[in-house]
């Protein structure tokens, strides 16, 4: 497959998984009213784990087992610390409002890969970074903010330590020849042990099991973690990392409009010009990389 080939394919990635992962922020809204975040990060984590491994042992990638102890840095990061975070958000965060402040991510990125990776944004990407970021600024509105500041930091805190664990993984596949595949299911499967023991460690209150419960937790699992997490990687290592980070913006923009239908959470204005801004600033950063 051609270089050009592969890179569309990564931004058609890049959009099944900005859908896919919108609509999982609303199904977490809804699921932490019944369940803790801790027990409920550990459960699907483990199920999108068991999927990812019964996966990679059937097609049995050829560069074999990545390296552990960088896969479970990583795996410490992606998958523990961040999920966790983002949940204990949603606790009390409105979920479009957390979601957009977790996907501050894009912009550590930036920093970051410019600092760790070399990676420099040319001339029309950074008109569409301050359109980005403009667009971001209106759907924020940080004149305005609203709720629980812990719930404000623990979403911040959450897209900082997502954005270290897209550069971590950059470096990762610059220094060894692994499956994305392998990487992925590998990285959540020791993310799931530090879920798993920090469930067993931490006393919370008990789950009231139902089909709300249910069905989040099959949804993040599979589509959230397995499916979503293997789209990552594979645009990751075909994309920039400011290119991947910047494309997931469109993320939050859905989450919002997804919040408004399912939560009741209604736009205002100022909000759906900054989702126009952001969506145009997606289409200009995909036009040149």
């Amino acid at each position: 497959m051609s270089t050009s080939q592969t890179q569309r394919n990564a931004f058609i990635a890049l959009f099944i998984l900005a859908v896919i992962w919108s609509y999982n922020w609303i199904l977490l809204k809804k699921a932490v009213h019944y369940i803790h975040p801790i027990p409920f990060v550990a459960w699907r984590t483990i199920f999108g784990s068991l999927t990812l491994m019964i996966i990679v042992g059937i097609k049995r990638p050829s560069n074999g087992i990545p390296p552990w102890r960088p896969t479970l840095l990583l795996g410490f990061g992606q998958t523990f610390l961040f999920n966790l975070t983002a949940t204990m958000a949603l606790m009390s965060g409105a979920a479009g409002k957390t979601t957009v402040l977790a996907y501050t991510m894009p912009f550590w990125t930036v920093l970051l890969s410019r600092m760790f990776l070399g990676e420099h944004l040319q001339h029309l990407q950074k008109w569409m970074v301050g359109l980005a970021a403009f667009g971001m600024v209106l759907v924020i509105q940080p004149w305005s903010l609203h709720g629980s500041l812990v719930s404000d930091l623990w979403a911040l805190l959450s897209g900082l330590v997502w954005a270290c664990s897209i550069i971590y993984t950059k470096r990762i596949c610059m220094k060894h020849q692994i499956d994305a595949l392998s990487l992925t299911a590998w990285q959540m499967f020791y993310g799931c042990l530090f879920t798993i023991a920090l469930a067993l460690l931490y006393p919370t209150p008990p789950t009231q099991w139902n089909e709300t419960v249910i069905i989040s937790t099959a949804f993040s699992a599979l589509f959230g973690n397995a499916l979503g997490w293997t789209l990552w990687m594979f645009a990751l290592r075909n994309l920039p990392a400011n290119t991947v980070g910047l494309n997931a913006l469109l993320v939050p923009a859905l989450a919002v409009l997804f919040s408004a239908l399912q939560l009741g959470e209604i736009p205002h204005l100022m909000d759906t010009t900054g989702m126009i801004m952001i969506g145009i600033a997606l289409y200009g950063i995909s036009l040149k990389r």
